[in-house]
């Protein structure tokens, strides 16, 4: 079965069966996916999981917000987990990519999409680490100015300007 990455909601965001879906090096990692799921399940975020051969790989949470000084919209990544055993690996089933490409380009394909037809500026995020800002980057991601550890990707080349 090749790779599907799909929105997960309801009973599937409970927090002992998600919880148990996932493989975490850190308590934090715990603490999020478990922030994550609750964001999710009272309609705050939207949670979308990435399964091949229907083993869940990782997951990505996303919301959308407003600037508070502009009526401009943005889609946040709340929150992209992946698995400890599939960190880091050039996976078969995603045409060599590693699972946090996967979603983030997941992430960026649906955001273009929405921007087509609604005003949606930019993807926003806080990378969880430094090690982390190299990935950001090649997927042309860039510094957010005045806005401290926080990285944007531009969906319209007026705001990339």
């Amino acid at each position: 079965m090749p790779a599907q990455i799909t929105c997960v909601s309801g009973a599937d965001l409970a927090p002992g069966p998600f919880l148990a879906r996932w493989r975490c090096r850190r308590e934090i990692e715990r603490t999020n996916a478990k922030a994550a799921a609750k964001l999710a399940k009272n309609g705050h975020a939207k949670l979308h999981v990435l399964s091949i051969d229907e083993q869940d790989y990782g997951f990505v949470a996303m919301g959308i917000y407003r600037f508070p000084e502009q009526k401009l919209h943005y889609l946040q990544v709340l929150y992209l987990l992946v698995s400890e055993p599939y960190r880091k690996q050039r996976l078969e089933a995603l045409e060599g990519l590693s699972a946090s490409e996967y979603l983030m380009s997941h992430v960026i394909a649906k955001s273009l999409d929405i921007a087509s037809f609604l005003p949606l500026t930019a993807i926003v995020l806080e990378p969880a680490s430094d090690k982390l800002i190299p990935l950001y980057t090649s997927l042309d991601f860039v510094s957010v100015p005045n806005v401290p550890n926080f990285m944007a990707f531009f969906l319209t080349e007026e705001q990339a300007e």
